[in-house]
This record gives structure tokens, sequence and C-alpha cells, in this order.
């Protein structure tokens, strides 16, 4: 009955619920659809294929519809595993999934190409192998299942333990995220999938120009990788509340090395790009992440580290990117931080720059935190250790309206550590009065940490509170306000030692409240 009801509402809202007739494949890598979990958490790679000269189900590329050269990029040396050849039919209504998973399975180890064409493949989970290319052309859609038993992986698309391998479009990857976001309000346990696209365990990965949509929960995620490459990925979630696209995270990078992310377009209804360290059982240092020329639109944050982060985070460069309101849906909607780092689980994160970044509309421009947190019955109501964040660099940023000062805050004992901040313009569209001035925000440590839950501020460029080993504004920065009234001051400092504010721009009103 509440299946019935989902896909009314479905309907109502236009997006079709699809239905399948045919049953699909599992991976070799267990999940619990009652639960949400794994429940083999070793490799999901197959047995080692036969060679490619010894195999009788892969096309050679003479034998592609078309010919080779209908398809681009495709190497006319290695074989094509087309899903339509293993019977995918692609209406949107055929459950699609044991046909796509026997053209994967064909493809594995051969460093060929298994093409989806033209139409929409309704299917549940399929896993991808080592050594090939997984694309969709142009007019391909892979359309997740509304059924629950169809998800035998965290994700639609899902891998674990492999190597070489490259998902591409042009195509969609839509992860029917409206039919799951209405069953987490409506079904008696609020079940949905956990990703759209997850990889773990994996090497040398390659996901570029496809378009990921209406993901369940977390779009993409990487989790204990190495040598990752992400470009042209466009995504798109239903920007809004909780209640619209609800943990919609775009990219998740977790506790992964060498990673580059280039060329991304993202709106999505929690954080755009997320470097985190977190997954219990799968927690090692981190490092060597550069993300930059992307676009973020989100409902929490831009570029983020954490929160949680369980091990160790450096060497982090966000650059060269915009952020921004969204476009595509409820148009408006401001991130809560443009940058937010944070380490609230007992980890060191280190070496980060973020540079060259225009701020079209944001709530807070920067965040950044060190607190401890209560975590409640998510692990037993444990108390996290307050980490250590420092070693950051801020800088040739441009703000164009903010809401929130950028906020630099410790909690006692435990300061945020050795900040740059150079060549910043912010400009504030929020005017404050006499009283704002004396604010004194709550410290709010074991909450959960977001810079929208602080309430108002006593300054309207940046607020600074238990800060050592230096602060630092160089070049030029500068902070102007927009509304028609501003009683605050620019910069507002309490419990900051070592501080160097010779960046500051003339007239900038600064308040010490260190000072008598």
């Amino acid at each position: 009955m509440r299946r019935d009801l989902a896909c009314l509402l479905v309907l109502w809202l236009g997006l079709g619920c699809g239905g399948g007739a045919a049953s699909g494949a599992s991976g070799d890598v267990a999940f619990d659809a009652d639960s949400g979990g794994l429940l083999d958490l070793g490799s999901a790679e197959s047995d080692a294929p036969q060679d490619a000269d010894e195999r009788t189900d892969l096309i050679p590329p003479a034998d592609v519809p078309g010919g080779l050269d209908s398809i681009d990029g495709v190497d006319a040396g290695l074989p094509v595993c087309l899903a339509s050849a293993h019977g995918a039919v692609g209406d949107g209504q055929t459950l699609d999934t044991a046909a796509i998973q026997a053209a994967i399975d064909a493809c594995a180890g051969t460093g060929g190409t298994v093409i989806l064409g033209p139409g929409t493949y309704y299917s549940g989970t399929v896993w991808l192998r080592s050594g090939m290319t997984f694309r969709l052309e142009e007019g391909a859609r892979l359309l997740g299942s509304t059924a629950r038993e169809d998800w035998t992986g965290p994700g639609l698309v899902s891998a674990d333990g492999i190597e070489d391998i490259v998902l591409e479009g042009p195509g969609t990857i839509d992860g029917n995220g409206t039919h799951w976001w209405i069953q987490l309000l409506i079904s008696e346990d609020g079940w949905r999938p956990d990703r759209l696209v997850w990889i773990r365990d994996a090497r040398r990965v390659t996901v570029r120009d496809v378009f990921l949509t209406q993901s369940p929960k977390w779009t993409l995620h990487f989790l204990w990788c190495d040598v990752v490459l992400v470009d042209g990925v466009r995504i798109r979630n239903t920007v809004g509340d909780r209640t619209t696209s609800p943990n919609t995270d775009g990219i998740d990078i977790d506790a992964c090395r060498r990673v580059e992310v280039r060329n991304c377009d993202i709106e999505t209804g929690d954080d755009c790009i997320v470097v985190k360290n977190g997954t219990p059982g799968w927690r090692r240092p981190s490092y060597d992440i550069d993300v930059h020329h992307c676009t973020c639109a989100a409902w929490a944050n831009g570029f983020k580290i954490g929160t949680r982060p369980g091990a160790d985070v450096s060497r982090v460069t966000f650059r060269d990117s915009t952020i921004q309101a969204t476009v595509d849906s409820l148009k408006g909607t401001r991130v809560m931080g443009g940058v937010t780092l944070v380490s609230d689980d007992g980890a060191n994160v280190f070496d980060i720059r973020a540079q060259n970044l225009h701020m079209k509309a944001v709530h807070a421009p920067f965040f950044l935190r060190v607190q401890e947190r209560d975590l409640g019955d998510e692990e037993g109501g444990r108390i996290t250790e307050a980490g250590r964040l420092f070693g950051v660099t801020l800088k040739n940023i441009r703000v164009d309206d903010c809401r929130l000062p950028g906020m630099i805050l410790g909690i006692p004992g435990h300061p945020v550590e050795d900040v740059h901040i150079e060549d910043v313009t912010i400009t504030n569209s929020v005017g404050g009065t006499e009283a704002d001035r004396d604010a004194s925000p709550s410290e709010r440590n074991l909450d959960y940490p977001d810079a929208v839950y602080f309430g108002r501020m006593p300054a309207y460029g940046v607020f600074a509170r238990h800060v050592s080993g230096p602060l630092v504004f160089a070049g030029q920065v500068s902070f102007m306000s927009s509304a028609p009234s501003e009683a605050r001051a620019a910069v507002v400092l309490e419990d900051v030692l070592q501080r160097d504010l010779s960046g500051l721009a003339d007239g900038t009103e600064v308040v010490d409240r260190d000072l008598p």
C-alpha cells in the first residue's frame, strides 16, 4: 500500500515510477535491504576472466552496428560489449539489471567498453569490474528501480576492490530520487538506497562527462580509493529543505589519496564536494586532493572537509571555482558555508588551501571549526575528541553577497591554528544593530557544526575566537556592507593569540575583546 501511494505521488509530480518484470542479478557483495548494511565486506571482484581471444561472449569491433566509427572514443583494438546484445531492452519498464550485468561481466578485464545505447534502462544495482569502461551514450539513461529488493549494493552503480575502471557519459544515471525521498517520509522504517554511485577500495578510477541526477542519498562516493579523476561531471538533485532532497551530497571523497576533481557543475540538497574520513573501519590518512574549475550550489556547503574526520586529512586544495545560489531548482538557495573545514573527531586537518574562488551568494564565506561532538545514538553515545585544524590559507577570494561573516571558531583549549587570509574581499548584505555589536555567540561545543547555527554575529567581516599560531591578514583584505545600516565592526577577535593585521584595508574597524 505504501509503495502504491508513493508511486501515485511520483506520478503526480510527473516523474514516472517504472516497473519491471524480469529479475535482476546480484553482485558478489551482498547488501542487506532490510538493514541497509553490507553483509560481506570483502571484494566484489569476480574471478579473473579468460583472455579476450578465448572469449565467445564479446563483440569484435568490426561487428558493432554502424561500425566502430559510430562510437566516439572506443579503441578499435578492444572489445565492445553492447548491453542490448545481452538482452537489455531499454524501454523504461523491463528490469534490465541482469542484462547489463552480463555485459559488464563479459567485458571485465579486457580493457573493452560496455555500452548503453539510447533508451531508458530500468535497473537495480549493477557491479562494475576491473579493466573496463562503462559508457552511457547520448540519450541513454540508467534509471534506478523503485523496488527495494533490486538494490543489492549501496549504489545503483557499485564497485568494490577494483582497478583500471572508467565510468563515462554523456548519458545519465538517475536514482529515481523523488520516489525514495517520499519513502523516507511515509515508509515504516524510512529505508532508501545509500548512494547513486559507490566505489570502494579502488585504484586508477575515472568518472567523466556523465550526468548524475535524483540520487536517493549521496550521489558519487569514493571510499578508500587511490588515483581518482572526476572530470566534467554534472550533478542535479532537487535543492531545498530536508524534506525535498535530504543528504544528497554531490561528491564525497572519503579516506582517498591522489584525487583530482575538475570541471564539475553541481546543484544538490546537501554538501557539494566533501572530503571525508569517517567511515568506520575505513579510515586512514588522506592527502593530495585537488578540486578546481567547478561550479557549486547547494543547500548545505560548497567545499567542505568533515564532519568527523577520524584520520588525518592534508594537502587539499579548493581553487579556481565558483560558488553560487541555485539556478535550476528552488532558485536562490544559498550554501551555508562557501568553504567549511571541520575537525571534530580527533584528527589533524592541515595544509589546506582555498584560492581563486568567486562566491556569488552564500551565508558564510568560510567556516573553520574545531570542537568535540556528542554523537547521541549514532555510535552508542560516544563523545568525540576535538582534533586540530592548522595551516589554512584563504587567498584571492571574492564574495559578492554573504549574510554571515567568515567564522574561525575553536573551543577553549582547542584553538584553530595558523590561518592566512590574503587578498580577500567580502560584501555582507545583512546589517547589524548596536546590540549585535555585543553579541557573544554560544560555543556550541558537542552540537552539529555548521555556520548558520550560531545566531547573530558581532562582526560583518570576520569573527575569530579561540585562534592561535597566528591569524594573518595579508595583501589587501577588505570588508564592506551593502545593508542600509551596519553598526557592527568589520572584524571581532576574541582569545586570538598572535595576529598580524597589516593586510587589512585602511579604515577597517577591528574590535579586540582581549584588550581591556
